[in-house]
């Protein structure tokens, strides 16, 4: 979990600072940002694997109709996890308070400090969440924005209208090299 604080002892001012109002738009972004579509989604490559298994056991050995029905009903329940991939995503959104339609029309204005060695992120309720750049787990950006994936499971985002374009540029990289 991250560490609450409000004050900074590294240096006096930070590095990069963006204030935005979160969006659906963005909330839309970052979840296609956190989810894989076709060949790339986990749940899918499981199942073509235990298809692939599937046919192999079929035609090399002598099939047992049990086996098969089990490996099937797998291949079932993967193909639906797949399916849902995205929900899983969107509710990891909405843990880190990043769902746009969750949030009071007056109460999504995120403030967002990347220091030397650290990314505050203060939500619209005041809480104060401080991810050291060794927490940083992944980092996705696009030419619209910076989502961070922590360690912990939380999600930082940075829109590039928040900053400059030179700004935002300096900050995705920064932030892609702590990963």
């Amino acid at each position: 979990m991250a560490a609450t604080s409000s004050s900074s002892a590294a240096s006096p001012r930070p590095l990069y600072h963006a204030t935005y109002e979160l969006t659906s738009l963005m909330t839309q972004d970052a979840l296609s940002m956190l989810t894989p579509t076709g060949a790339s989604n986990p749940a899918y490559i499981a199942c073509a694997l235990l298809l692939a298994a599937m046919l192999i056991y079929g035609f090399v050995l002598e099939p047992q109709t049990v086996v098969m029905v089990v490996m099937a009903t797998l291949c079932a329940g993967l193909m639906v996890v797949g399916g849902r991939w995205s929900t899983y995503m969107l509710a990891r959104l909405q843990r880190s308070g990043l769902n746009a339609v969750q949030l009071p029309e007056d109460g999504r204005r995120y403030i967002v400090d990347v220091w030397d060695d650290r990314l505050e992120v203060t939500q619209p309720s005041g809480e104060m969440g401080v991810y050291p750049f060794n927490d940083i787990k992944h980092v996705y950006s696009t030419s619209r924005l910076i989502l961070v994936d922590m360690k912990t499971g939380e999600l930082a985002l940075i829109p590039a209208k928040a900053l400059s374009t030179s700004r935002y540029e300096s900050v995705r990289a920064l932030l892609s090299a702590q990963k």
